[in-house]
């Protein structure tokens, strides 16, 4: 009995060290870079339609789909949030409901990791809402 509960133990541990070990996502500075929005909530971006977002100084700005658009953000530690998002009011009819789910995600980010080159915007629950590929 007392060999079993030493395996177990050592089982344990063994775990939990390869767990704190495992490469975690990378979470990375996000000042200067651009992006390329790839999908929304797991589903694709309307094909030719290449919404962007952009980070300088403690503001975003990007095509949001159709129209033009800018905000805020704060960004730490893998947190996330934007504010004060603005955009310039044209309707697309082929892309309205893209870009709304697009600034709706913005607004209800929370944080963001860096995984396999591309970004990635979370909900509090660690769901992907957005990803993005980075643009040159």
């Amino acid at each position: 009995m007392k060999t079993l509960k030493t395996l177990f133990v050592l089982t344990l541990g063994l775990i939990l060290t390869l767990a704190a070990c495992s490469p975690a996502p990378d979470v990375v500075d996000l000042e200067g870079t651009s992006w390329l929005l790839l999908e929304i909530n797991g589903q694709p971006v309307i094909e030719g339609s290449d919404p962007t977002l952009v980070f300088e100084d403690d503001s975003i700005g990007g095509d949001g789909s159709c129209n033009v658009f800018g905000g805020d953000y704060e960004a730490e530690n893998g947190s996330i949030s934007f504010s004060n998002i603005f955009s310039t009011l044209m309707f697309c009819e082929d892309t309205s409901e893209q870009e709304a789910a697009y600034f709706a995600a913005l607004e209800a980010a929370d944080g963001y990791q860096v995984e396999n080159g591309n970004l990635q915007i979370l909900d509090a629950d660690g769901q992907v809402l957005l990803t993005f590929a980075p643009q040159d």
